[in-house]
């Protein structure tokens, strides 16, 4: 299996995961830790976390500790999505 196969693989597992508010609340959390240090998985994760994030109330809390780490990082692109899913939710960034 080629590594982009792999990775598509691994981002529908986490997809799958994602889909109930307590293991969304987990995920965040989890990839909330440091922004600046993420793997590309992490990252893609990050991404579809910010993608998703109208779909699934329950999670404001653990989306606004995530926004808040966006905030101070230098990844454009994650802040482009962050700057969008406040405009949707009404969180703050």
């Amino acid at each position: 299996m080629s590594e982009k196969e792999v990775r598509h693989q691994k981002m529908n597992e986490f997809k799958k995961e994602i889909s109930s508010v307590a293991n969304r609340n987990r995920k965040i959390q989890e990839l909330t830790t440091d922004i600046n240090t993420l793997s590309e998985l992490e990252r893609l994760k990050v991404v579809t976390l910010l993608k998703k994030a109208s779909l699934v109330p329950g999670c404001e809390r653990a989306y606004q500790a995530l926004l808040n780490r966006i905030k101070s990082s230098s990844d454009a692109k994650l802040i482009e999505l962050a700057q969008a899913l406040t405009k949707k939710t009404g969180l703050v960034f």
